[in-house]
């Protein structure tokens, strides 16, 4: 089974310096891989501090694991971070909502909640990697993408007239916040191993990509046989022939 292009489950942005960000309600499909893109910067500092994510699913929803956390400044003052998780989702996930904790002084804050199926539910992501820049472009290069998984990037950039998609890829979203000092934060999904932006801002750029492993089994169209039986008549040389394809 392929894995599933994301699904937008929830996306906000503000603007102020309270420590706690939450989600609105949202409702996880069954079984699916929830994602978490978080982004927040401290414009007065020196450090868009760590932040600690928690959710109120209960055992609606798994903890949350981190995929990428990264702090960069680029060519600007101020620190910027960009995070992702990911969460197992039970077969009755309910609705319920995700929080954020971050530093008094940090001033904006953004958020992409999206989900996925058919990934592998033991070790769902293969390989991540992130990349850094000042110019209008950015670039996350990862292995090859195995047939049936997917690749998906988040990114967060300051300025700039938009987070365009690379040539393969999909936009899930994008979102925009801030007064003057103006953030863009966009996801988005395909089956190229460079996962791209391009229009960004040139003050400071955090992309975060990563490969979603599908599923196990036999691939589709294939089947295991795993006992064939012939028995032959009383008093008959009789023989069982077992095979696996």
């Amino acid at each position: 089974m392929a894995v599933s292009t994301g699904t937008l489950l929830v996306v906000a942005a503000d603007n102020n310096t309270t420590a706690t960000s939450n989600s609105t309600l949202f409702s996880p499909a069954p079984d699916s891989l929830v994602i978490v893109q978080f982004g927040n910067a401290d414009v007065v500092g020196t450090a868009a501090g760590t932040v600690v994510i928690s959710h109120e699913f209960g055992a609606g929803l798994g903890a949350f694991s981190t995929i990428a956390s990264v702090q960069a400044t680029g060519s600007g003052v101020s620190p910027w971070r960009n995070s992702v998780w990911r969460a197992q989702a039970s077969a009755t996930p309910g609705t319920s909502t995700v929080r954020w904790v971050t530093p008094s002084n940090d001033n904006r804050h953004d958020w992409i909640i999206v989900q996925v199926l058919g990934h592998d539910t033991a070790s769902p992501i293969s390989e991540f990697a992130t990349a850094v820049s000042t110019g209008n472009t950015l670039d996350v290069v990862l292995g090859g993408i195995t047939a049936s998984n997917l690749a998906m990037g988040f990114i967060l950039t300051r300025d700039g007239t938009g987070a365009t998609p690379g040539a393969n890829e999909r936009e899930i979203t994008e979102i925009t916040g801030g007064a003057g000092i103006v953030f863009r934060a966009q996801g988005e999904d395909g089956t190229d191993n460079t996962v791209n932006w391009t229009t960004i801002g040139t003050v400071v750029n955090i992309g975060i990509a990563f490969e979603i492993a599908a599923t196990g089994g036999a691939p589709a169209g294939t089947f295991q046989l795993e006992r064939i039986e012939r028995h032959y008549p009383r008093g008959a040389n009789r023989g069982v022939l077992r095979g696996v394809l």
